[in-house]
């Protein structure tokens, strides 16, 4: 997909939904902006997973359009595989339509950047895949990347029934013109549907339930021009292990993947107070495959994730308040295959075994307050405190690391009307502490692989904090119309000495 075929997606799509959005008459765009800013919208973000419950998520359309500059600039990466320094334009579109018993709603992104120094992996998605991906202990250089991203949906309610749809294609685009020369191209497609009933409880609540299906594939390729000094490729299996036989020049491999998810809510009908709750489930199963061996099935990865949030939330004149827990399981299991001697190329699958295991459990309590002193000002605060444990193991030979910690956020956020203006800043400080992580390694490593494994040890090791200001100035044309003008920057301190920047500068318009 060019760009030219990419903005006049963006373009068609503006167009569309702009003139959808005009056919209803709505209070000015200040106001709307006021309505979507506001965080007690997005205080239980787990209920929005089913489309069906989008449809009443605002009173008034409100569509943005921008354009966006990021960089980032790190002395030691917090992952060696994802690159020390990266800079990336992007142009984005965002759209929410209300009208009557329908509700439409669509996001556009595309991005262009480039990212310097990735170390230990040729391939796409790394934070997906891990621990199955190609690599060698060359890398570095300038990786470009380009990415386009397209979600939409729209949900219908009457009488007591809401049914809604959403899908959503991202596809990245990845190389390096210097060797090693990755060139990766990423697809991944996702569809869900819901359904909501608003007569639980005499009509006080609303339950939804909705199921999706993904769809993941990536073709991941490695070259060397200079061909008298290539270094080996390693297909990584975790913690520092490789798949032996198969190191050396196998260069050539690609991702397939299946999977599915379902959600359960609920929450009391608007706009009354009351108890919000959902539970998720997700699972994908990838498999990678060596495409130099004849579409040799080397390892399958599986994807669990389960999550639960609940909470309070009541509304008043003044101050709206609510508190929130939430709770999430991720597992990660790799099974490696097992293959016989080669004939004609063609190895023999003769057994299979699960040999890599990662899970995550989380947990999290928040206190939320929203106050409302004037019809010109908004205050939002909100102080969370969480706990996160991390295990990853590998079976043969034994190797385990393991880490737990307590993290403690605090964000507060401003927005004041005046006439045409509508000024934003907000501030977070999230501050991870009581850092605890071990590590146990057993059998013949491959050191030249080990480097990311001690530097993912010493990063979960230490306590690490991170510190964020943003600040927007929108100003209303007309009733209709408002442009803007936002920045951002953030600051991470880690491992003791290490510390990453990373600023956000967006201009654009909303309608």
């Amino acid at each position: 997909m060019d760009k030219k075929t990419v903005h006049f997606l963006m373009a068609l799509s503006l167009v569309a939904f702009g003139h959808v959005a005009s056919a209803k008459a709505a209070d000015d765009v200040v106001e709307k902006q006021v309505e979507h800013r506001s965080d007690t919208r997005s205080w239980f973000p787990e209920i929005y997973r089913n489309p069906a419950m989008q449809w009443n998520r605002y009173r008034y359309s409100l569509n943005r359009l921008s354009a966006a500059y990021t960089n980032s600039r790190a002395t030691l990466p917090q992952q060696l595989e994802c690159g020390d320094k990266a800079a990336v334009m992007g142009e984005d579109i965002d759209a929410f339509l209300r009208k009557k018993k329908v509700s439409l709603w669509g996001t556009a992104h595309y991005a262009n950047g480039k990212t310097h120094h990735i170390r230990y992996n040729e391939t796409t998605d790394f934070g997906l895949l891990y621990p199955y991906v190609m690599a060698d202990t060359i890398g570095g250089g300038v990786s470009r990347k380009e990415t386009y991203d397209f979600m939409g949906g729209f949900a219908y309610h009457k009488d007591k029934w809401t049914v809604g749809v959403e899908g959503r294609y991202t596809a990245r685009l990845e190389y390096r013109t210097v060797d090693p020369r990755p060139k990766n191209l990423t697809g991944y497609l996702q569809v869900k549907t819901g359904m909501g009933w608003s007569g639980l409880f005499n009509g006080t609540y609303e339950g939804g339930l909705s199921v999706g299906f993904r769809r993941y594939k990536q073709t991941n390729t490695l070259e060397f021009y200079n061909e008298t000094s290539r270094p080996a490729v390693y297909h990584l299996t975790g913690l520092g292990m490789d798949y032996y036989r198969f190191r050396g020049s196998y260069t050539s491999t690609y991702y397939k993947g299946l999977g599915w998810d379902a959600t359960m809510e609920l929450r009391p009908v608007a706009p009354r107070n009351g108890v919000y709750a959902s539970l998720s489930y997700r699972s994908l199963s990838i498999e990678n495959i060596i495409s130099d061996l004849n579409e040799l099935p080397l390892t399958k990865l599986e994807l669990r994730h389960q999550g639960f949030e609940t909470g309070y939330l009541h509304k008043g004149q003044t101050c709206t308040w609510g508190v929130r827990m939430t709770e999430s399981y991720s597992e990660r299991r790799g099974i490696e295959n097992i293959f016989g001697s080669a004939q004609d190329n063609i190895y023999p699958q003769i057994a299979s075994g699960r040999q890599y295991q990662e899970n995550r459990w989380n947990l999290s309590g928040a206190l939320l307050c929203q106050y409302r002193p004037s019809g010109t000002a908004v205050y939002d605060f909100s102080l969370s405190q969480h706990y996160r444990h991390i295990r990853e193991t590998y079976t043969e030979p034994w190797r385990k690391m393991a880490s737990s910690a307590q993290a403690s956020a605090l964000s507060l956020k401003g927005m004041w009307r005046m006439k045409r203006w509508l000024l934003q800043t907000s501030a977070h400080l999230d501050y991870t502490w009581n850092s605890r992580c071990s590590m146990i390694l057993n059998g013949n490593a491959n050191e030249s692989m080990m480097t990311p494994v001690y530097h993912r040890h010493a990063f979960y090791g230490n306590n690490r904090y991170d510190a964020g200001l943003r600040a927007e100035a929108n100003y209303a044309v007309n009733r209709h119309y408002s442009v803007f003008v936002a920045s951002g920057w953030d600051y991470a301190h880690y491992m003791k000495t290490e510390h990453n920047s990373l600023l956000h500068l967006s201009l654009g318009m909303e309608f």
